[in-house]
């Protein structure tokens, strides 16, 4: 996928959220140079919750971290966006992972938690399922987001979207 198409989709999900793109677009304007992007690829595993929790759905997430942080430290946006990538399970499923969120925080910070929820499009048969997960990003001294110690503690899950 390239950039441009990465960014599409992510301002597409975030105009689906309504009055949070709006936020998006008011504060980026203000803010200052403080801030950055890094993307990450993880090995990641997780339990699909239509299938009595048994099933292990697997693969290589892909996640854009992006902090703005706001001039004289009043705050930082703080967003993730997962690119489209395939998860399988042992029993030969496939999914489509995607997820997509955003938090506004008032102060700056050394890391950020922001609320997130991945989806998983089952194909071929397989069951969609969704996560909810709160994503612990953490930020350098200028507010750059950093690769290490990026993790999502707070896992749960439903069948369905």
């Amino acid at each position: 996928m390239r950039t441009s198409e990465l960014k599409l989709w992510v301002w597409r999900a975030l105009l689906q959220a309504g009055c949070v793109a709006m936020a998006v677009m008011a504060t980026a304007a203000a803010a200052s140079a403080s801030g950055g992007q890094v993307t990450v690829t993880f090995l990641q595993s997780v339990t699909n919750p239509c299938n009595n929790s048994s099933l292990t759905v697997t693969g290589t997430g892909k996640a854009t971290l992006v902090v703005t942080a706001g001039s004289n430290g009043l705050g930082a946006l703080v967003s993730v966006a997962y690119a489209p990538v395939v998860f399988t399970d042992s029993q030969g499923g496939t999914y489509i992972e995607t997820g997509a969120a955003v938090g506004a925080f008032t102060t700056q910070s050394t890391h950020y938690t922001v609320p997130t929820q991945l989806d998983f499009k089952g194909q071929n048969g397989a069951s969609s399922f969704s996560i909810l997960t709160d994503e612990f990003v953490p930020v350098n001294q200028n507010q750059g987001p950093t690769a290490t110690g990026f993790f999502a503690p707070g896992v749960s899950g439903k069948c369905g979207f």
